[in-house]
């Protein structure tokens, strides 16, 4: 869409020169539109009515983000819904190199729930609170491992030595404003803004960032998720 603005925007230049380029370049802009008249961002009305957040990281990229000259730094990004399509999203790489995919995923937590409770406090202002509900904005990520660093009050040998600035997303979580949550990674659409994704991987996850398709159902809480350990059966030996 940006390379369409910037075509328009060079075409309606041209008609200061007229020249054949231009209008050639003028019909492509045109072709490509019709083209793509079906891509774009979908809002539903049956879609979520209060915010939804999704968060990823990635983890041990060095091969594909520049390595040792970048830091070691991985990608992170986030994706905001509402009514079904995303009105924030983005990605970038961190600014800290992470030890383990769990702490990525943490300070990918912090940095979507900035995002989060911006537009929770952007809404307030602009008197659209339905569109907050009574609840914390749920966050979905899919590593507990970073889930639960953000929910327990738990010093770890992986979340100990983590730069202070991340914790931020505690302090949210008990003020109210977040509600993590774990999502499936195959259902979590803003793993396409942490790495490069297979042909499969972007037609399943395509769709659900720019609204095409209507969203899963929110996951459970984290409470709700704790597995049940499963009875033992002991068989009898008729031997003995």
């Amino acid at each position: 869409m940006v390379g369409a603005q910037h075509g328009t925007f060079d075409s309606a230049c041209g008609l200061m020169s007229p020249s054949l380029n231009a209008w050639s370049s003028a019909l492509q802009v045109l072709h490509w539109l019709y083209a793509n008249r079906e891509e774009g961002i979908t809002f539903r009305s049956d879609g979520n009515s209060v915010l939804r957040c999704f968060s990823d990281s990635g983890h041990f990229q060095s091969r594909t983000t520049g390595g040792l000259a970048a830091g070691y730094k991985n990608t992170w990004g986030c994706c905001i819904h509402l009514f079904n399509g995303p009105i924030l999203w983005m990605s970038k790489r961190h600014n800290h190199s992470g030890l383990s995919a769990a702490e990525d995923e943490y300070m990918a937590l912090c940095h979507a729930g900035r995002q989060v409770v911006w537009l929770r406090h952007l809404l307030t202002e602009m008197g659209q609170e339905q569109h907050i509900g009574t609840d914390p904005t749920v966050i979905e990520c899919d590593n507990k491992q970073a889930l639960g660093w953000s929910t327990e009050q738990m010093v770890t040998n992986g979340n100990r030595f983590i730069e202070r600035d991340y914790h931020k997303v505690k302090e949210w979580v008990e003020m109210g404003h977040l509600d993590p949550r774990h999502v499936k990674g195959t259902d979590n659409p803003s793993d396409l803004f942490t790495k490069s994704v297979d042909a499969p991987t972007q037609r399943r996850l395509g769709p659900m960032i720019s609204g095409k398709v209507l969203l899963n159902p929110v996951s459970l809480p984290l409470n709700a998720l704790i597995k049940k350990e499963k009875p033992v059966a002991y068989v009898r030996n008729s031997k003995m």
